[in-house]
């Protein structure tokens, strides 16, 4: 696990390529956390409503209609559209970036390496986590070839403000984004079972959501305050013959081939989706 220390960068414009959910994550945690000021935010987006939206938020951002005229007005551009969108935006921003900038890739492919070898620029690839909304959360970042240490320095302060980051290799990254990117919604539809079956059998839906939540948050704090490893927390709360013993029985029994199934359904669509996109790019 990486953290800089906390130093405030020099205040740079930063530009956001696609305002969806993610970019729009970005834009709130940096600027919640002083790395970007409201009026260093250059944005474009294939529909208006999204970046107007931030705006009604109280966000000062310059919103472009020219892809060009956005990179050469912003010193960090992170690219935020859909995978199967980046040939459409490439045909728009061009291939060569100045090597003044850095050019920060968020999607989920194709990976760096491939970048590397269709754009000409200084490339970083992460893979963020919606909760990280919230300062809290994991970012995974790799490096491209051109990035040197002074590069590293002035994109830190970003990586830290959206939580904590580890520098992983490429072939880490669907292992990894399985805990850090769809863990949010693996573990709320794990929760969420739970509450359904308090439903069930009585318990109202708003309290049983409430039980879920917090409990899901007590166990993180436990984890984190006490320094507990996960089978530590299982020892402490399931006592032989008990209730949540026999409950562990099924788990243990079922869940290490439900995590292969996920991990090789979430390994094929993301070839997939590398696939389409290099295709889409070798024209």
């Amino acid at each position: 696990m990486k953290r800089a220390k906390e130093e405030r960068p020099e205040m740079k414009k930063i530009g956001f390529i696609g305002t969806g959910s993610l970019g729009s994550m970005l834009i709130r945690g940096f600027v919640r956390n002083g790395v970007i000021g409201p009026e260093n935010i250059n944005v474009i987006n294939r529909s208006p409503e999204k970046p107007l939206r931030l705006k009604e938020e109280g966000f000062s951002l310059r919103i472009y209609s020219n892809y060009r005229e956005l990179i050469n007005d912003s010193e960090i551009i992170f690219i935020c559209v859909k995978p199967n969108d980046l040939p459409q935006v490439l045909e728009r921003t061009g291939r060569v970036f100045p090597q003044t900038k850095l050019v920060v890739s968020t999607l989920l492919a194709p990976s760096l390496s491939d970048l590397e070898q269709i754009i000409d620029g200084k490339l970083i690839r992460i893979y963020p986590s919606v909760t990280q909304s919230t300062g809290r959360g994991v970012t995974i970042v790799t490096w491209g070839q051109a990035i040197g240490n002074q590069d590293r320095t002035v994109f830190l302060p970003y990586l830290n403000a959206l939580g904590k980051y580890y520098v992983l290799p490429e072939n880490l990254y669907r292992a990894a984004g399985d805990i850090t990117s769809c863990g949010p919604a693996f573990m709320a539809a794990m929760v969420g079972a739970l509450a359904e079956e308090g439903i069930k059998h009585g318990i109202s839906p708003e309290i049983a959501g409430e039980m879920a939540v917090e409990t899901m948050l007590g166990t993180a704090l436990l984890l984190l305050e006490r320094k507990l490893t996960f089978s530590e927390l299982i020892s402490q709360v399931a006592t032989p013959g008990g209730c949540t013993a026999e409950g562990l029985k099924i788990l243990e029994k079922s869940l290490p081939g439900i995590m292969d199934e996920i991990y090789e359904a979430t390994c094929n669509r993301q070839e997939a989706v590398s696939e389409s996109v290099r295709k889409a790019l070798s024209h």
